[in-house]
């Protein structure tokens, strides 16, 4: 990510294993938040996505494994000396209605994995690079 996610943008995410077919190979989410602070004392910035269509494809399936109304927002805050990252994920549910059989299959396999804690890695690796930043 070179630039500060904006209301807007869209993010594709490469989840291991197969791809998803809705959105080439991908999971598609729009930022749809950004809060920001510059207080001295603890400073944040946070931006809220949700899962969408492949932004480019006629198609009107949502490109993801969670259903539309799923969100996920993402905090780095400074507290005194420490750097702190979270992810706060909503209304999440596997996204298995009208989508291809093949993504029904994999969105479910997708979901399970991340309610098992296989989903913690990439959000690792997300919330690393954004303390990088």
């Amino acid at each position: 990510m070179t630039t500060a996610p904006q209301v807007g943008h869209f993010i594709k995410i490469d989840v291991p294993g197969i791809g998803n077919f809705s959105g080439e190979g991908y999971d598609w989410v729009k930022v749809i938040e950004v809060q920001q602070s510059t207080e001295k004392e603890a400073p944040f910035y946070g931006f809220t996505v949700q899962p969408v269509p492949h932004p480019t494809a006629d198609a009107e399936a949502t490109a993801h494994f969670y259903q539309r109304e799923a969100t996920n927002t993402l905090i780095v805050r400074r507290l005194g000396n420490c750097v702190l990252a979270e992810a706060h994920g909503r209304n999440e549910v596997h996204n298995t209605d009208a989508v291809p059989l093949v993504d029904k299959i994999r969105n479910q396999l997708v979901a399970v994995g991340g309610k098992l804690g296989m989903g913690k890695v990439q959000w690792e690796v997300l919330v690393e690079a954004l303390i990088q930043k």
